[in-house]
């Protein structure tokens, strides 16, 4: 006999809650065979709510993530270039450039280190390190510890696009992205 829309609903998201709970799935895995024991509006359900948990979260982080880029040229303009000495030369175009670099150079290894740890950790991780560098940041006395703590903040953010989107892939499959 078949169960009512709404108990099944609710039968459905507590069983897609306790699969993710213990399992944490990896491109190796298949999800043919847990998906393939739902119809397809169950499904689409399922989906419907990994989104509503996903999006809000990875769109929030995105916006730190955007925010950070652009603290520099405010806390400029608020009086560091006076306090670190930044107008010293080139100093504080160094300071700008070198979060990039290491951005551009570290997307591909971070990409393959996101594969082989996980993307709930890999961007667990790098979201406490980058928030941790972002504090230190404003305890910095002198252009070299910021211009260093930009090449590392570099190095963390570079990780956080393709761990959004293995983390995105992961949950619903490559097919639907």
């Amino acid at each position: 006999m078949a169960m009512p829309a709404v108990e099944k609903s609710g039968y459905v998201a507590q069983q897609v809650d306790d699969v993710y709970a213990t399992k944490s799935f990896t491109s190796a895995d298949s999800h043919d065979g847990f998906v393939e024991g739902f119809s397809p509006a169950e499904q689409k359900k399922i989906i419907h709510r990994i989104d509503r948990r996903l999006v809000p979260t990875v769109g929030l982080m995105y916006c730190v993530s955007l925010m950070d880029r652009t603290n520099l040229s405010a806390a400029a303009i608020a009086g560091m270039t006076k306090e670190l000495k930044l107008n010293v030369g080139f100093r504080y175009s160094i300071v700008t450039l070198v979060f990039f670099i290491t951005y551009v150079l570290f997307q591909p290894p971070s990409t393959v280190l996101c594969r082989k740890i996980g993307p709930r950790v890999y961007l667990s991780v790098i979201t406490l390190l980058w928030g941790s560098i972002m504090i230190a940041m404003g305890f910095s006395k002198n252009w070299t510890t910021l211009a260093g703590l930009r090449v590392i903040l570099g190095v963390l953010e570079a990780g956080f696009f393709p761990g959004c989107v293995r983390n995105t892939e992961s949950k619903e499959g490559q097919t639907s992205i």
